[in-house]
């Protein structure tokens, strides 16, 4: 293993390269967990495979300490080789049988989950649209009320002119009325 091209002093392997497969990965994660003696980190597997997306490191970590963890199951235990194909064929039978029932399932949750997407996405545009038009309706009413407000106080200001004028006629008339009361007669 040589330095890095980043020049902060971790190693990485002199076969790494951008692009690599998830077998390849996997081969890089080995060689590396093998040299360390331990199931290695996440930056020591982006490291060591010159980058890679974090998830792919920790799904190459993970399938490593798997296989590490199984080789150590076969180390400890002695069981014949028919019962562990056996018990291996089963696992994969059984993995076959639950993938086939749970990938309809998991289908119809997603196409239910799509639909209701779809049709909140389609209502929320449909309330978009009508916010939309309740909000020109309130300016409109806004706007009438408005005008309605100069109007109503131009009607009071037209009234309690009338009513000014009223009481002058009114107190024209009674000063008439009272004049020709107290007028005499001849």
């Amino acid at each position: 293993m040589g330095p890095n091209h980043k020049g902060n002093g971790s190693e990485r392997s002199d076969t790494a390269r951008a692009g690599m497969s998830d077998a390849e990965l996997d081969r890089c994660v080995q060689a590396l967990g093998q040299d360390l003696g331990r199931v290695p980190k996440l930056a020591e597997i982006i490291d060591a495979a010159g980058g890679c997306k974090r998830q792919r490191a920790v799904d190459a970590r993970r399938r490593f300490a798997t296989d590490l963890v199984a080789n150590a199951i076969d180390d400890w235990t002695d069981l014949p080789p028919s019962i562990v194909m056996r018990h291996k064929r089963l696992m994969r039978e059984w993995l076959a049988l639950a993938r086939d029932q749970i990938t309809p399932w998991v289908d119809d949750v997603v196409a239910q989950s799509l639909e209701t997407s779809t049709g909140l996405e389609a209502r929320i545009a449909e309330q978009t649209v009508l916010i939309e038009q309740q909000a020109s309706e309130i300016d409109a009413l806004r706007e009438e009320r408005a005008a309605l407000a100069r109007r109503l106080d131009e009607a009071c200001a037209q009234l309690a002119e009338a009513r000014r004028d009223s009481a002058v006629w009114q107190a024209l008339a009674e000063e008439r009325r009272q004049a020709s009361t107290a007028e005499p007669t001849d």
